[in-house]
């Protein structure tokens, strides 16, 4: 089958008016004039704009994708294939098709695109022959070249195998081109605003919300907030009677007054045992220095004696007397001394130790610590037992002030307030005065309204545009025709498995009370705020059947089909990513007229599949 004819002719019909067009391939260059006589190109043509030889080049020569045949290792037409021909990665990258993420072309990314290689697969009448068919069976349909994928048309990335951007559309005559009401318009860029839209649901700051239970169970005393009053940080709303405060402050009070007198015991103790140590030491200094001078008049006593006994004065008795004298004077001395050192007196303080410095002595006597160890003991458990109790009034709501109150003035009482824990408005109240309240029961909620969220359900398919920080607009079915600004400051880390969606929050300001929580609406989230982009008009785009295409005006009778990738859309334009720059003029009236012409050349010649019924 002869695939690329080299020139078709064509009668056509538009808005009643009749002309004549040529559809024609320029793989040889012929309508620019650019082809030499005997078929090859000229070195305009061999120049290839994808960044490779011109003769290895699949874009550029169709011819190699059928000539080289089908690798069967990577699931692609071998002249496609990047991992066996890593050059041609340049030429996807040259037209765009490359996914960066897993380092293979976007259109054979199975990843990103679950089914891509499907369209690569042999088995079509020009790579394989089918399979022979039973008896009476009817063969069955060739598999088709692009993927039944739900993204929308304009996304759709465009196939790398189709050669419609080699045809050119081309009006016999001035005439028939001006008869078919062909108008362009030039594509420019221009500031465009994108944004996301989701609906919303309207909550309290849960930062500043809360429902307020009393510390403990009682009887409620006194009331004094209504439902819907605005209240001041700390206000009492109300108070309760509590057994338990009660409890709990005397406790505190007998074990402050216990730990006190338990204190005071220890002083004196410790003040005793000073006392004690200090007069053992000095008394036993006093004993050494008399001790010092028994010995000094005991061995004048024995000297004595000895001088008599040799005169025959005296007795041996007498001087063996003497003699036991000096040795118990000389024990009593050697006695004091190692008292001493065991107070802790150094020997050169000894040496020298007179009557006067007696009394300065300073050391450890033998006297017992333990009624001191035992009195800090007490102080000890007496102090942690306070702290605890001082603790378990902090939990029951009463501060510094107030704990030292019961100290001061011996307070035992059991009114227990229930305070506002930050400025808001009171919304709701299930207390009144007279009932018994548990811990368990919600007194009141109270909610700061000048700042309100608003939870948003974002489609899966929208999360990567969206991005904390950005700004959004906020519309409720209860406030038609008034607009409320924000800020995305949450996104949540988790898809909903049943509606596919993520819980988005929006920050927003309500200084003057119209948002409620409760409210439904929607949120336009702004993704991109009046940024230059390129832009073409959405009656200048046709598919056909693989490719988004628009048709660009080279003269008044030549037109060139070009594969487009686009992005974001309006009501009446489409934002272009690639295929086009700005200035080129694109046919807007008449598009799918050359979009139909192109179709009835390529219908059956296998360049690409063709949606029967869809325009």
């Amino acid at each position: 089958m002869n695939r690329w004819p080299v020139k078709i002719g064509l009668a056509v019909v538009l808005l009643g008016v009749g002309f004549g067009a040529i559809v024609a391939v320029d793989r040889l260059g012929w309508i620019n004039g650019s082809a030499a006589g005997n078929g090859t190109p000229s070195a305009a043509v061999r120049a290839c704009p994808h960044g490779m030889p011109d003769a290895k080049c699949p874009f550029c020569d169709e011819s190699l994708i059928d000539s080289m045949g089908f690798c069967q290792g990577h699931s692609v037409p071998e002249a496609l294939c990047t991992s066996c021909w890593p050059a041609v990665k340049v030429a996807f990258k040259a037209v765009g098709d490359w996914c960066v993420g897993h380092s293979r072309p976007e259109s054979q990314c199975e990843l990103c695109n679950p089914g891509a290689l499907s369209k690569f697969a042999p088995g079509d009448a020009e790579t394989a022959a089918p399979p022979p068919a039973a008896s009476g069976s009817v063969p069955p349909p060739p598999e088709p070249l692009l993927s039944g994928e739900d993204t929308p048309r304009h996304l759709r990335h465009a196939n790398v195998t189709c050669n419609t951007q080699k045809l050119r559309v081309q009006f016999t005559t001035p005439e028939i081109a001006k008869a078919a009401g062909i108008k362009v318009e030039k594509v420019a860029e221009r500031p465009v605003s994108q944004s996301v839209s989701a609906p919303a649901e309207l909550h309290y700051d849960a930062n500043r919300h809360a429902r307020l239970k009393p510390r403990t169970g009682g009887i409620v005393h006194e009331v004094k907030a209504a439902l819907g009053d605005t209240v001041a940080a700390g206000q009492v709303l109300a108070v309760l009677e509590a057994a338990e405060l009660s409890q709990r402050k005397a406790e505190y009070l007998r074990l402050y007054r216990e730990a006190q007198a338990a204190e005071k015991l220890v002083r004196q103790l410790e003040a005793w045992h000073r006392r004690m140590n200090d007069m053992e030491v000095r008394l036993t200094g006093n004993s050494y220095l008399e001790s010092l001078s028994l010995v000094k008049l005991a061995e004048e006593n024995f000297n004595r004696e000895e001088s008599l006994i040799a005169r025959g004065a005296t007795s041996k008795r007498e001087l063996m007397d003497a003699q036991s004298a000096m040795v118990r004077a000389r024990n009593m001395v050697s006695e004091n001394e190692r008292k001493l050192k065991l107070f802790g007196i150094d020997s050169e303080t000894l040496k020298n130790l007179t009557p006067e410095q007696v009394a300065t002595l300073d050391g450890q006597g033998s006297t017992s610590e333990q009624p001191v160890l035992e009195a800090q003991r007490s102080v000890s458990v007496l102090a942690a037992q306070r702290r605890a109790a001082h603790d378990q009034l902090r939990v029951l709501g009463l501060d510094p002030p107030a704990i030292q109150k019961v100290v001061d003035e011996e307070d035992t009482s059991g009114l227990l307030a229930v305070t506002a824990p930050f400025a808001g408005v009171i919304i709701d109240r299930q207390c009144t005065q007279g009932e018994m309240k548990t811990g368990d029961n919600v007194l009141f909620a109270i909610a700061d309204i000048s700042l309100m969220w608003a939870i948003l359900d974002v489609r899966e398919a929208d999360l990567p545009r969206i991005r904390m920080g950005q700004p959004a607009i906020l519309e409720l079915a209860g406030l038609r025709g008034q607009r409320f600004a924000g800020i995305v400051t949450w996104l949540s880390t988790q898809v909903d498995r049943r509606t596919r969606t993520l819980k988005a929050r929006v920050t927003v300001d309500n200084p003057d009370g119209l948002l409620r929580a409760g409210m439904y609406g929607s949120a336009e989230v702004t993704i991109r705020d009046r940024a230059n982009s390129l832009v073409v008009p959405r009656e200048a785009l046709q598919w056909d059947g693989c490719c988004n295409l628009v048709f660009v005006r080279h003269s008044d009778l030549l037109y060139e089909p070009r594969k487009v990738k686009l992005g974001y859309e309006t009501d009446r334009f489409y934002l272009v990513d690639s295929g086009l720059r700005a200035g080129e003029e694109v046919v807007t009236t008449g598009s799918f007229l050359m979009k139909t012409e192109i179709m009835k050349g390529n219908i059956g010649a296998g360049c690409c599949e063709v949606e029967p019924g869809v325009d």
